[in-house]
């Protein structure tokens, strides 16, 4: 079994609160979250069984009034579940009464905000990352980074037995395609992926007319992660009108398979984008939905920056929304200054990051990062670009080229 970043945080929060709630997209391992990785006895009803649902919306008494605490897998498939705990919460609230899973984000469903508001917390849950899979220690470097805001560049600096990050992408990070690393099991895995996904949640989040223009969009949508998204450049490519458009996207949000960074931004005269960027929960799909089978096709369509880019910022999501409390994830581009593919604000510090997908570098362009310290230096002192290569080196006043293991592991 897969060592998963999420089980302390879970049972502490079961102590603590009436409903917690694991959300995260299909088939990350919420399920095995919820009924093999916590302590106690727990009264189990998984509402993708017809039976099961049935029952929770004509007598959901059956299901909620028992003595024993409750865990409900798939909440979003009967919503109405919700107004129930809620009736429930608050005239008992006993700690760790209800766990719910959701392959929605419930946080943005409507009937959430009329009923749990204030009585739940989250855990969203992600793929597989690196450090669940190939790390031995008690947390990834990036949080000391940021709890103390600076790198730890003694001891070891050079990367010994380096991880093709690329194969990791291809293959993807879903619990069943990183214990089958196998090119047939995953582009089979990933087919029924889809169509499961198209089949069964798409019908019960929203009443979709075309579930191939939704394709369409799901598929065109992943050729853009890791770069500035235009909605209206997108509905013209799918041949949609935009509300349409912007319905479908709120949907591939909701059900996590992409999500968005907004821009960093202050009032210092300067002329800042101030439209999102786009990234895939999964880089791996994003890749099978561009007909990218292996590292052959990435490299002939040059397609291997935006897949690495996004991989490491979704790993650094993952990490820090269990580690770091607080901490936001935001890009940086001002108009004829360039960009900084991240900036990480956490305890009034910023971290600027940039993404470079490649090991070897010989020139790199240090402006935009200079003018980001120069800007923000009462808050940015360290500057990192993130890279291929095996060796940790300072190339300017605390701006460091650190391989990505360093942080991410």
């Amino acid at each position: 079994m897969i060592k998963r970043i999420y089980k302390s945080k879970l049972t502490e929060l079961l102590k603590l609160f009436p409903v917690v709630a694991i959300i995260g997209a299909r088939q990350v391992g919420k399920t095995t979250l919820a009924t093999k990785l916590i302590d106690g006895e727990r009264e189990y009803f998984n509402l993708d069984d017809i039976a099961t649902l049935n029952i929770a919306k004509k007598n959901p008494e059956h299901i909620l009034d028992k003595n024993s605490p409750v865990t409900i897998d798939e909440i979003q498939r009967a919503p109405e579940l919700l107004l129930e705990i809620k009736k429930r919460v608050d005239n008992n609230k006993i700690p760790g009464k209800f766990l719910i899973t959701g392959s929605a984000n419930i946080e943005l469903l409507p009937k959430l905000q009329e009923s749990l508001a204030g009585r739940i917390v989250f855990i969203e849950m992600f793929p597989v990352t690196l450090f669940e899979q190939f790390s031995d220690r008690d947390m990834p470097g990036i949080v000391n980074v940021l709890e103390t805001g600076a790198l730890n560049t003694g001891g070891n600096k050079k990367i010994v037995n380096p991880i093709n990050l690329m194969d990791e992408i291809i293959f993807g990070s879903y619990p069943d395609l990183v214990l089958n690393k196998s090119h047939l099991y995953k582009d089979h895995w990933y087919d029924g992926y889809i169509k499961t996904y198209l089949e069964r949640d798409v019908g019960y989040l929203s009443n979709i007319r075309s579930i191939g223009d939704y394709q369409r969009v799901l598929a065109l949508s992943s050729f853009r992660i890791a770069n500035i998204i235009s909605l209206t450049e997108l509905s013209k490519e799918c041949g949609l009108k935009l509300m349409t458009l912007k319905r479908y996207f709120n949907l591939l949000a909701i059900s996590y398979q992409f999500y968005q960074l907004l821009p960093f931004y202050r009032n210092i005269g300067k002329r800042f984008v101030k439209t999102p960027k786009l990234y895939s929960y999964d880089s791996g799909l994003s890749a099978y939905l561009q007909g990218l089978k292996n590292l052959l096709d990435v490299e002939r369509l040059n397609r291997s920056g935006p897949l690495i880019e996004n991989r490491i910022v979704t790993e650094l999501k993952a990490l820090l929304s269990v580690y770091t409390m607080g901490a936001k994830m935001y890009f940086y581009n001002v108009h004829a200054c360039g960009e900084i593919d991240l900036v990480i604000e956490h305890k009034g510090r910023l971290l600027p990051i940039e993404i470079k997908s490649t090991a070897n570098i010989d020139k790199i362009n240090l402006k935009t990062i200079e003018n980001f310290q120069n800007n923000f230096q009462d808050e940015s002192g360290l500057a990192i670009i993130i890279y291929l290569g095996a060796e940790l080196l300072e190339i300017r006043d605390n701006i460091f080229l650190v391989p990505w293991q360093h942080l991410l592991l």
